[in-house]
């Protein structure tokens, strides 16, 4: 009988985990996906400005420079932390944190507002992929 119970715990937790990894592959797929996303808009707009970014000053350039570049440079270790099956926590929240406090530190945020709507999607699918894969 000891052994029937034995064998019917591990089926059933055989089966439970297979049910939640799907839900974790979506999940960090999705995550993937939207810090890769990030990523590039950070780059391009790192290199090529945005809106105002003529009317800044030069040192006002080189800060807006200097925060999307290190946005982006983020965002690639959020997307590189969720590219693989085994993710890497450890590398992922800090880099997630960075990413977020460097926009919301940022003095002309508020003329990227599609950038932060990307930047939120990121951070809610990073939220989700935890939920579903911890």
């Amino acid at each position: 009988m000891k052994r029937f119970a034995w064998l019917l715990v591990a089926v059933a937790t055989f089966v439970g985990c297979q049910g939640e990894r799907p839900k974790c592959r979506v999940a960090r797929t999705e995550a993937a996906e939207s810090w890769k996303l990030v990523s590039e808009k950070a780059a391009k707009l790192e290199h090529s400005g945005g809106p105002g970014f003529e009317e800044l000053t030069q040192d006002q350039k080189a800060e807006h420079a200097r925060v999307f570049g290190e946005i982006q440079k983020q965002a690639e270790l959020v997307f590189q932390s969720f590219a693989f099956s085994k993710i890497t926590w450890g590398t992922a929240k800090p880099a997630r944190d960075i990413a977020r406090r460097q926009f919301d530190g940022y003095n002309n945020k508020s003329e990227y507002r599609g950038f932060q709507t990307i930047l939120d999607g990121a951070g809610e699918r990073y939220e989700a992929a935890h939920s579903a894969c911890q």
